[in-house]
């Protein structure tokens, strides 16, 4: 029974991509740019794992690739939002035996919007409600932004076993991509400190500094970044006992972006 429900809800999640493919929404110019710039990491990645010879199982979660909705692209100001990591999705195993393509990749993203992203159990997730308040406080439509995470894969829903890491980190280093075809005004990283490596291993070239005489472990500005503003904050599933603390964020957030709404 379980086998059938997963597979049911594999066609329905395919059904909804290709409704959404056939009536155009995927091929807004920013998903075309994702594609291109994508699709021949997705397939150096499925040779590298090919050759690797990796033991992989169901629990081996990714890559993970964002999807732009048509709200992003009528957005006067570009924000881009990112997690630690994939939770769920397509798993590594299904890559290398389905080949399967971008298209696929994002299809639970795809889901999200259909499901409605103002529904309760989005606004019962920290990382969705913190998403949520500074779309409210900055005037933005609830899907007019991107969302990505720093870290593509995962493993038994955690940080990816070191090898599919290693592999990954030479062969789908994609978010420096992602900026590149998003082009973001503001980014911010929903990560905290301890993601920092992972923004660095991405970014190299990349320091971090206070802002608004903040600690710096829970709200920085990340210089040296390929947007004009860029920071990191502490991962909402922390800051959600600190609702003071939390609403500082979101202000400060909208502040620096409303610079370039005026």
């Amino acid at each position: 029974m379980v086998l059938l429900e997963k597979q049911r809800n594999s066609v329905l999640r395919m059904v909804i991509v290709e409704c959404y493919f056939f009536q155009g929404d995927f091929m807004n110019s920013y998903n075309k740019k994702m594609e291109t710039l994508i699709t021949p990491h997705i397939n150096a990645m499925r040779k590298a794992l090919e050759i690797s010879k990796l033991g992989v199982s169901s629990e081996d979660i990714g890559p993970f690739v964002p999807y732009i909705f048509d709200e992003y692209e009528s957005s006067k100001i570009k924000l881009m939002f990112v997690g630690q990591q994939t939770n769920g999705g397509p798993s590594i195993k299904d890559l290398i035996d389905q080949k399967i393509s971008y298209p696929e990749l994002f299809e639970d993203w795809v889901e999200f919007k259909h499901n409605d992203a103002s529904s309760k159990s989005h606004y019962n997730s920290p990382f969705w409600n913190f998403i949520h308040k500074v779309c409210k406080e900055i005037g933005i439509n609830k899907l007019g932004f991107v969302w990505s995470n720093i870290v593509k894969f995962e493993s038994n829903n955690s940080c990816p076993r070191k090898e599919i890491y290693e592999i990954g980190r030479k062969f789908f280093n994609t978010m420096p991509l992602e900026i590149k075809a998003v082009e973001p005004d503001m980014v911010v990283f929903l990560t905290g400190p301890n993601y920092d490596w992972a923004i660095k291993d991405a970014f190299p070239e990349v320091f971090f500094s206070t802002v608004r005489n903040l600690p710096i472990r829970q709200f920085s500005e990340v210089n040296n970044f390929p947007a004009k503003k860029c920071f990191r904050l502490h991962h909402p599933r922390y800051l959600r006992t600190y609702s003071e603390n939390n609403d500082t964020l979101v202000r400060a957030i909208a502040e620096n972006y409303n610079k370039w709404n005026t």
